[in-house]
Formats: C-alpha cells, structure tokens, sequence
C-alpha cells in the first residue's frame, strides 16, 4: 500500500527542515556581521564566506542584497517585546514604551541606526530598510493602540494618524539627534495617548 505524502486539507505544505535550517544559518551570520562589521558586510559573499552557504542558495531565498538585508532586520526586531493586551492600556504602553527605550539604547541598535541611515542617504533603494527596522521597532506599541482603538471603533486610519503623529517622533528624535531616549519624553508620550483614547471613550 502506497503512503500518502499529500498535504492534508486546510494545513500549509510543511517546510523541508533543511531549508529552515539554512535560513537560520545564514539569517544568523548576517546578523552577526551586521553588528560586528557594519551593514556594509550583509552581503551574500561575507555570508558564504562566513557560513559556507553558496551564493545560489542565498540569492535562491533573497535575490538581492536589500532583501537579505531587510530579513536581517526583520531577524534584529523580531523580539521587539510583543506583549498580549489587558485591560490596563496605560500600563501595557508604558511597558512597551520602558522595552523600546532599553532596545534603543543598545549599541547593536546605535551602530545600525546610524549605518542604516549613512547607507539610506549615499543609495535611496535602500531607504525600505531604515522603514522596516523602525516598523519592525515600533511594531509592538502600534499593534497596542489598534486593539485600543478596535475597542473603542476607531478608524484604522486614525490610528495611523496617531501613532505617526505621537509614538514615531519618539524615536525619530533619538536617531536625527543622536540623544538618549528620557524618561520624561516617554511619559509624555503615554500622556498624549491615554488623552486621546480617554476622550474617544468619553
């Protein structure tokens, strides 16, 4: 009797572990090179170099250095503290804003801020990475705010709005300024969107 190999109804196709284990590999390796060597080095040479990896395979899963690049920061801000909502908004923002000062501060973070946005300025094609690491960054406190205003039947829109007009300037001021992120500024920051949410369920 033959097996069936077939992918049951309604399940993904399951991945070969193999190819899992080779994005790791070299998802890994990039990820080193950026914070040891700068962005310059996330490139499919110093990976193969690095890992033994050939270039084929590398450019089989990124056909090109900005999208090994971006899945590299998308590896760097995947652990940007997600956190399951409660009933206290205040509180979980105010914890997402405390995990984003300290991240920010790191000096993996520092060091690819800066390169990321040297490298934006000498080649516009690669300003999607500067956007993906913020977006990635920000992700959590964004993701917050619209189960917040999901709540309260808030247009998604507005939610934008809001979190471009508010949260985004946080941390555009530390990059454009180079300054550290102070406890000042994220309370004011909590304030701005307590008010909001306060008075649209008011």
């Amino acid at each position: 009797m033959t097996k069936d190999t077939s992918t049951p109804k309604g399940h993904a196709p399951r991945e070969d572990p193999r190819l899992a284990q080779t994005r790791e590999l070299v998802l890994d390796a990039a990820v080193k090179l950026l914070i040891a060597e700068g962005i310059s080095s996330v490139t499919a040479g110093k990976v193969h170099k690095t890992t033994g990896v050939s270039r084929t395979t590398i450019y089989r899963h990124w056909p090109t250095r900005t999208d090994l690049l971006l899945a590299t920061v998308d590896r760097i801000t995947v652990s940007s503290h997600p956190i399951d909502a409660t009933d206290d908004f205040e509180s979980d923002v105010h914890y997402l804003l405390t995990k984003l000062t300290e991240r920010m501060e790191k000096r993996p973070v520092r060091e690819f801020v800066s390169a990321a946005f040297a490298m934006a300025v000498d080649n516009h094609d690669h300003a999607p990475v500067v956007r993906r690491f913020f977006d990635g960054m920000l992700s959590p406190i964004h993701q917050r705010i619209s189960v917040e205003g999901e709540r309260l039947d808030i247009d998604a829109d507005e939610i934008d709005m809001l979190h471009d007009r508010i949260v985004s300037p946080f941390v555009f001021r530390y990059v454009l300024m180079f300054d550290s992120i102070k406890d000042e500024q994220v309370d004011r920051v909590l304030t701005e969107l307590v008010q909001f949410f306060d008075s649209a369920g008011s």
